[in-house]
């Protein structure tokens, strides 16, 4: 869902308007995301194939996961997103 919101919501609009960038960055200290990606093995490295970057905040001290305004991603990451959201919704 993180990688379905950075690509679709993330990108409408005016990039920099603040509705916009959160859904492009998430701190990694978040619980959620700690467990669902940065504490899985290969989990940081999946979202940087995405197009995610790592990113240091000066003002808070975070480490945050940036999906870049306008990025869409590799070619391949829309079909392999609808195919989850088919699995999930109970397709094959």
């Amino acid at each position: 869902k993180l990688i379905n919101n950075a690509t679709t919501k993330g990108q409408q609009g005016n990039l920099d308007d603040e509705n916009s960038s959160k859904f492009r960055r998430v701190r990694l200290t978040n619980p959620k995301i700690k467990e669902a990606v940065a504490d899985l093995q290969g989990g940081l490295e999946l979202m940087m194939i995405v197009g995610f970057q790592l990113s240091d905040n000066e003002d808070d001290g975070e480490t945050y996961l940036v999906f870049p305004p306008g990025e869409k991603g590799p070619k391949w990451l829309g079909g392999a997103l609808a195919r989850m959201e088919s699995y999930e919704n109970g397709g094959s």
